[in-house]
């Protein structure tokens, strides 16, 4: 494997791993089993003064009757599989991965929709829309030269 292939899945799976926590952060904060300030987080993305408990119980808060966050959870760990995978035994491909990614990042365009109509900054949803949108630019950067053939 050449050295930019070994940076693009580092830094992607250090993203992932960084969601994971931002999703597990907020997921036990939004049920009460922790507090808004943890020492395992950067405070930057952190819930702090943000008014991110106000999303939680409206429409944009829940799918499928689950929070977000649950899902987002489930979401990198997936991911996390998927991009070893392929790291390691070339499987399944870039292009399922992009997919996903892109299907990630519209959701996370809707949701950060949500946030400017229901008029709330919340940092740690922020954090993991950007995510989103370096994965899909990392795995777009791979699976591009296989799209245009």
């Amino acid at each position: 494997m050449d050295t930019y292939l070994f940076y693009l899945y580092t830094f992607s799976l250090l993203l992932i791993v960084f969601g994971y926590l931002i999703s597990i952060y907020f997921f036990k904060y939004s049920k009460g089993k922790i507090p808004s300030k943890v020492s395992w987080l950067p405070s930057i993305v952190q819930i702090g003064d943000c008014r991110c408990d106000e999303i939680i119980n409206t429409r944009f808060g829940r799918s499928f009757g689950r929070s977000n966050a649950y899902w987002a959870m489930w979401y990198f760990v997936i991911l996390f599989a998927l991009v070893m995978c392929q790291w390691i035994a070339d499987w399944p491909g870039v292009i399922p991965i992009f997919f996903i990614t892109l299907l990630a990042l519209a959701r996370s365009i809707y949701l950060a929709w949500a946030l400017v109509v229901l008029k709330v900054m919340c940092r740690p949803c922020i954090t993991a829309h950007t995510i989103n949108f370096l994965l899909l630019l990392i795995f777009g950067s791979l699976v591009w030269p296989e799209l245009i053939l």
